[in-house]
Formats: structure tokens, sequence, C-alpha cells
């Protein structure tokens, strides 16, 4: 799948939001071009961070970026802020304020200031009213990673949720952040969604709640309700599907989010020389854009054919010589061109080679871990394939165990296999506490059942080479001219258990589906309904998981809405790291 056929993405949409904040629009007719400090705390940052980078800051009027806990100093030109909320930003924004560091402070908070504090922040205040252009608030309490990705950064959702420690005042500020936090991917999409949800578990609790809070701004905000464009809100509990919060990658963005350390844009790749590398991938990467949900084989095609495209450019314009070498008897014309189309295929070279060393070190990763053989058995749920993968010593324990989990959840072991490939995981001292709290879950039955109905779903594997048969062939660490046949070493084409729940909500059968029992909740009319009044379908989707997301799922929901001819938008409490989810369930059996 192609990227960049994509509809307009969600991150288009927060880019515009920030752009208001930054030029001081809200609402106003009138932009602002001053030259302007941008003051934010750490959250604020990541908000920004995630979709702009320094030349797009520049581009909106701003030369200086600092965090708002940051020492600063008196600059006459006016600020501003963006932070979260809280107490303890207001006091030093009006720190700022006494001490007149800026010309002139515009005020802007990611989500909406109570009013108690906006009352104190004003009291605090009134000698200095003069410099404060206004206080604004937004609803942008959310973090844009990809495209038609988001977070609202919430850490460890998952096992706190499922803690027995849980009390009830503790889980009512979870379900309020997690509200806030939707009520504002609500704002910025700019339409009143229906929402739907499971029964009897977190993610009934905020649709509950979330209903209640659009109900109460549907009119302040003046969001759209139009019937034959409204976009369906499907909030999930992550116990729908573990399996896919563990099982390894084939497709490049979840490869660079498993293997390397990645935050905010920026990729970390440690050398074995004890040195790290770090690459930015910015949002307008164009080979990342294109090419990050395809599979690692047809993202190394790919950059084969943009050098060999680059290539054959560079020679169209400088007649194959190189550019300090050309005729200064050439043409006026020609060598205007030259110079205005060098520096264009120059900074596009420049990003397929930081994508040929990113996916150098990859292939490295992939061979010392053998990363192709186990996604291959996790795919395939094959256990022949996973056995001698749990005997080899070389391989670390945590793949191993993440690939036993991804099997064992589909059903598909005899308790006798079971006790077997446990019994070779124990030996080797794995630890064995994440399996421990799966066998435990309640609902494992639900799982499994729509884990196997997956595995009936599927047509007859052919003969196809496998993912792992690539790596090998990039053994010597170089991309170009080494792909043949790439669609051989395709995963197998099949939707995950959330993506079939979102195609039978967006696209319902008249047969009847899973999704049939699933609450129902239309904020935009009087009164409460938890049934669906008819079988409806929606050209535009939102999918929420409670307990966190991950780039499995955020590749096959946007494979799905290409082929499907649906906008998805997915997001979660945080997109996390397998082997940190790993953790998370590991910890509650401690």
């Amino acid at each position: 799948m192609n990227n960049s056929t994509l509809p307009e993405s969600f991150r288009d949409k927060q880019i515009a939001a920030i752009t208001r904040v930054l030029s001081g629009e809200n609402g106003s007719a009138n932009k602002s071009q001053a030259w302007k400090v941008l003051v934010f705390d750490k959250f604020g940052r990541d908000v920004i961070s995630s979709v702009m980078r320094v030349n797009d800051l520049f581009q909106n009027g701003v030369t200086i970026h600092m965090l708002l806990d940051s020492d600063r100093y008196a600059i006459d030109v006016p600020v501003v802020y963006f932070v979260r909320p809280t107490s303890d930003n207001l006091q030093k924004i009006t720190r700022d304020l006494h001490s007149q560091l800026y010309e002139s402070a515009s005020v802007n908070f990611v989500s909406p200031l109570p009013r108690q504090l906006l009352e104190t922040f004003a009291a605090d205040n009134v000698a200095t009213a003069s410099q404060i252009t206004q206080v604004y608030d937004h609803y942008l309490n959310y973090v844009v990673s990809e495209a038609n990705l988001f977070s609202l950064a919430l850490p460890n959702i998952y096992s706190e949720l499922a803690s027995p420690k849980m009390d009830e005042d503790s889980l009512n500020a979870i379900v309020d952040q997690i509200v806030s936090g939707l009520f504002s991917v609500v704002v910025t999409q700019g339409e009143i969604p229906i929402i739907r949800c499971p029964r009897g578990n977190a993610a009934e609790m905020v649709a509950q709640k979330l209903d209640s809070k659009l109900r109460d701004h549907v009119n302040n905000l003046k969001l759209t309700t139009n019937p034959l464009s409204r976009p369906v809100l499907m909030i999930l509990d992550r116990n729908i599907d573990l399996a896919s919060m563990l099982q390894h990658s084939s497709n490049y963005m979840g490869l660079v989010h498993d293997v390397f350390e990645s935050e905010r844009g920026q990729i970390r790749i440690a050398k074995d020389n004890g040195t790290t590398e770090s690459y930015d991938v910015a949002p307008s990467d164009f080979f990342w854009n294109q090419n990050s949900l395809l599979s690692f084989p047809e993202v190394a095609e790919s950059m084969d054919n943009e050098v060999n495209k680059y290539k054959e450019e560079y020679s169209q314009i400088t007649g194959g010589a190189n550019i300090n070498d050309m005729d200064t008897d050439a043409s006026p014309t020609h060598l205007k061109k030259a110079i205005s189309a060098i520096p264009k295929l120059t900074a596009r070279k420049a990003v397929i080679d930081m994508h040929m060393n990113i996916a150098t070190a990859l292939v490295d990763r992939i061979k010392k871990r053998q990363l192709d053989i186990l996604f291959e058995a996790e795919d395939g749920l094959d256990k022949q394939a996973l056995l001698p993968l749990l005997k080899n010593e070389e391989l670390s324990g945590t793949d191993k165990l993440r690939a036993y989990i991804c099997v064992y959840l589909s059903g598909t072991l005899s308790a006798a296999e079971q006790k077997e490939y446990e019994g070779i995981l124990s030996t080797q001292g794995v630890d064995m506490a994440a399996l421990n709290y799966v066998k435990r879950l309640k609902d494992l039955s639900k799982m499994m059942a729509l884990k196997s109905s997956a595995a009936s779903a599927q047509e007859p594997q052919t003969s196809e080479q496998s993912f792992r048969n690539f790596a090998s062939k990039l053994s010597s660490g170089k991309i170009g001219n080494l792909i043949s046949n790439v669609k051989s070493y395709l995963p197998q084409n099949k939707d995950m258990p959330v993506t079939r729940i979102v195609s039978g909500i967006v696209s319902p059968s008249e047969s009847g589906d899973i999704t049939d029992d699933y609450l129902y909740f239309d904020p935009s009319v009087r009164g409460s309904s938890t049934k669906p009044p008819r079988k409806q379908a929606y050209n535009e989707a939102i999918v929420f998981v409670v307990g966190g997301a991950n780039y499995a799922e955020y590749a096959n929901l946007m494979d799905y809405g290409v082929k499907a001819g649906k906008k998805v938008v997915y997001g979660g409490t945080d997109v996390v790291k397998p082997d940190v989810f790993l953790g998370e369930l590991a910890s509650l059996t401690k």
C-alpha cells in the first residue's frame, strides 16, 4: 500500500490547528506577521514537534523556541505560550509577566483551562494584564506520530486498568483523561461522530462519558452533524487482541519502531562500537510517507527505484558531469535550470541515503535476531516453525516469548505442545510472567475465538517463499539491484481482529456480525440509545483502543481503508513498543 493514496490526513488537520496557534489567528481575520518566541512545556513540545520542524516554525514567525522549565532571558518580542493548563505552568507564566521577559504574551493551553485556575491567573496578573494579548483554550491534547495515527501519550494504561489495586477514584481519573483527549480529537475532526463500543469494560465507560460531554458542547463548538458524512468513532478495549501488541513486523514502520529507539520522528540506532546514530524523519519526508507502511522487501525495491530515478534526473540536468565541472560556455538558461534543480535533487538524495542507512541497519538486526523467521511463525501461526526458534539459545528470551504468546493465543497448540514449548522456555530462564497473566485473562476464550475465526477464514497458503529469504539476499548491506520477484516475499494478506471489527461496523452485513451487539451512542440527538436504529454504513472511521495502540494494527487498518475506499484514523491511549507491552503484562503478576 502506498501512503500517498490516502485522503487528507489527520496530521494535516492538526498542523492547521497548530499554525493558528502560532499565527495568533484563533478565529481572527488578521494574521500576525511579527517575529516571536515560542515557549512550551514538555507535552506542548511533543504535540508540536511531532508534526513540525524548525523550518516550519520559522515560516510561522517563530525564531526561538524554548521549554518553559529552562533558563530563559529577556527578549523584546512577543511570546506564544503553548502549555498544559496546570497550576505550576500558570505560576511560571506569571513570573515571566512580572519580570517583563517579553514584549507581549499570547497564552495558549493545549486543553481547556479550569475556571478556578483562570480566576487565580487573572487575579495574579492584574498589574500585567496589558502584556497579555489573549488567553485561549485549544483542543490539542494528543500527539500525532504518523499521518493518521494519534496517541494521548498516556503510558501504562493497560496495566493500570487491569491492576487489582485500581480504585474507583483512580479509574475515573484515567477515564476522564481519555475522554478529554478523545474530545479534542473530535473537535479537530470537526464533526460529531456516532460512537460504538463493546459492552462491559473501560471502553464502555469512556464512550458513555464522551457521549455526555459531546452533548453538553455540541452547540458551543458548532460541530457539524451532517448525517451523510458523519464518521463513526469506535472505542475498543485492548483485550480484543493482545497478540498484535507483541508480534514482530514485516513493514518498514513496524520494524523501525520495534528494533530502534524512536521518539517524535527521531530514530536512534545503537552501533556495536557504543556510539549512536540519529536520523530525523520529518513529517515531509517523501520516502517515509510513501513507503513506511509497505513490507520491507517492497521498501527496498522502492529505494532502488528512487536511486535510479535520481541518477537519471541528475544525468539529464548535468549531462553526466559534476555540477562544478559544467562548461562555463553553456547557455544561461541551461545553467539556471541546473542551479535551481540540483539543490532539490541533492536534498532528495540525502533523504534516500538516510533511509538506505536505516534499512542497512535493519538488515543487520533482522539477521542477528532472526526477526524474519519469528515473523513468519507468527504470521502463519506456524507451530512447526516456532519449535526450532524456541530451542535456539542464541535468540533473546523476549523475542521467543513474544512469538510463543502470539501462537498460543491462536488456539492452535495442544495441551501437550504447550507443556513442551513452555518447558523449553522455562529451562532457558525466560521470564514467564507475561504468559502467566495472559493465561489468567477471563476473556481469553473470546480472544482465541477471534484468532481462530481469522485462521479459518484464510485462503490456503501458496508455495510463496518466506519473508526471511529477503534478508539473506541483503547480507552485504547493499539495497540497490538486489530485488527479484519481490512479490514472493510479501506476508499473508489478512485482516487483523480490530480491522475485522471496523469492517463489520463501517460496512455492516445483513447476515449479522459480532459488532451487532456493540453499544450505540449519538450525541447529536436527545435521549440516549444503546442500539443502532438500522444497518448504517460509514465512509469515515476513528478507531481508538483503550490500553494501547500498535503499528501493526495501524498498517493493517490503513491498508483496509485504501482497499475499501474508507478514511480511517487510528489511535490509542499510547503507541506502545512490543517489549514495553510485554513488561506491562508481566507487571500484573507481581
